[in-house]
């Protein structure tokens, strides 16, 4: 049954990639041994490998995914020879890092043999010297025997590399009851790829406020992005900041509470990318936590609380797809 399923999830793949290239799609097997997997996905791997090699015009015979207790490894073979990869986790998404991988090892195979050096020409043989009587000379004393030990070749460190990505998106809070709406943007750089640093900015502004008042509320802080290799996908984020209550009262209004409010906040969040090519797109749920309840008071009457705990449901687009 297992050999029949995979023989569909293979015929499914060569119907489609039949429109692109008929003959080559039929050349390339490509096989997924993954008892954990679900077959969409199987499927889904299947297809995208071979779109990725008939795209960039990558030549293949098999490629063969299994999964072990080590991780995932990836199997090519083709003219040239065959090569054995386990894949690396460059992003929150196990799929697109099956495909890149399976990519660098064929791109690998496919790399020329480095040109062997032409052997040197023989030189030609000095014209005999006319005889005359040969003259015996004293051999030279031997020179001691030294022995000289190679220096150890340096070893240069890889340059570290920089990768920037750019995350935005609206979000939703609610506060003792009140709807809050709003949008929060920013940057993050990493040199590995399961630890990003950034900066964010970020407003709202509550749903459903009396008309005897505005309030909105702003935030900055710094973030830390961890995406680690085992958590299918999922990734956290932790920030801290500060964050601004702007009041706004309108006229024949007396307000008794501050017009801003300043606290301090610390935010963590769980989201779960889902790779769209370039980009990403990641919901998310978290909660802020503030120093301090802050209450809007207009004309002795408590009209606004922004309590000590928000929860907060979001969307976010990451551009480009993080690493």
């Amino acid at each position: 049954m297992k050999l029949f399923a995979e023989w569909r999830r293979f015929r499914t793949a060569s119907l489609v990639l039949g429109v692109v290239s008929p003959a080559r799609a039929t050349e390339l097997q490509v096989a997924v041994a993954c008892p954990a997997w679900t077959s969409e996905a199987s499927a889904q791997v299947e297809a995208r490998i071979r779109t990725s090699f008939l795209t960039e015009g990558l030549e293949a015979s098999q490629v063969l995914v299994t999964c072990g207790a080590d991780g995932t490894r990836v199997e090519v073979e083709a003219a040239s020879g065959s090569s054995v990869r386990l894949v690396e986790r460059r992003s929150g998404v196990l799929e697109d890092d099956v495909v890149a991988t399976a990519q660098d090892a064929l791109h690998e195979l496919a790399k020329p043999p480095s040109p062997e050096a032409p052997e040197p020409e023989p030189e030609p043989e000095p014209a005999p010297a006319p005889s005359a009587k040969p003259v015996v000379a004293a051999p030279a004393p031997a020179p001691p025997t030294r022995t000289v030990l190679d220096a150890p070749a340096r070893v240069e460190p890889p340059p570290v590399k920089i990768a920037f990505h750019v995350q935005a998106g609206p979000l939703f809070e609610l506060w003792s009851g009140t709807g809050v709406v709003g949008a929060e943007a920013a940057v993050f750089a990493s040199t590995r790829r399961t630890l990003a640093l950034g900066l964010a900015l970020g407003g709202r502004a509550a749903l459903g406020e009396p008309e005897s008042f505005n309030a909105s509320e702003w935030n900055a802080s710094a973030r830390l992005q961890l995406a680690p290799a085992h958590a299918a996908g999922f990734q956290g984020e932790l920030g801290l900041g500060a964050s601004g209550l702007v009041t706004s009262p309108t006229a024949n209004v007396t307000a008794e509470s501050p017009t801003l409010i300043w606290t301090a906040s610390f935010e963590a969040r769980v989201a779960r990318p889902f790779s769209l090519g370039s980009f990403a797109l990641a919901p998310s749920l978290g909660v802020r936590v503030f120093s301090g309840r802050r209450d809007v008071r207009v004309n002795d009457q408590e009209r606004l609380v922004l309590p000590v705990l928000v929860p907060q449901a979001a969307l976010w687009l990451i551009v480009p797809r993080f690493p």
